[in-house]
């Protein structure tokens, strides 16, 4: 999943969503800082769990809204919009690699010593 946005300068910008915590809010130490008066300091995160991806509101002041409605905690969908503040952010299903970047990546990683044996694990293991 990736999570899509636009930043107060008018640039677009993703960031995959994955197990590592997304936190959303005004406080320098948050992963996305908006700096809007709307936003509490620590508002949501959002986190991939065992292939789901979850949104939770951290007790902020205005809440945190997916598609229109206020959640306290939410299952993420590609197409879902959520609205921070003044911010909007998109979920997006992220776009499988190609077989010229699977090369590469396969290539680089035998490079580096793994055998074939690991990457096919490797490979089976990431497509289930």
């Amino acid at each position: 999943m990736l999570l899509t946005y636009t930043n107060p300068d008018g640039s677009t910008a993703a960031m995959k969503v994955t197990a590592q915590l997304i936190l959303i809010g005004r406080d320098a130490a948050s992963t996305i800082v908006i700096e809007d008066g709307r936003v509490s300091r620590s508002h949501c995160s959002i986190q991939m769990q065992k292939g789901v991806c979850w949104i939770r509101d951290l007790g902020s002041s205005n809440g945190t809204w997916v598609n229109g409605e206020q959640v306290t905690e939410a299952r993420l969908q590609a197409g879902d919009e959520i609205s921070v503040g003044s911010r909007l952010f998109t979920c997006a299903a992220e776009k499988p690699a190609g077989p010229q970047t699977i090369f590469r990546q396969t290539e680089q990683e035998m490079s580096e010593g793994q055998g074939y044996g690991t990457l096919l694990r490797k490979t089976v293991k990431d497509a289930g």
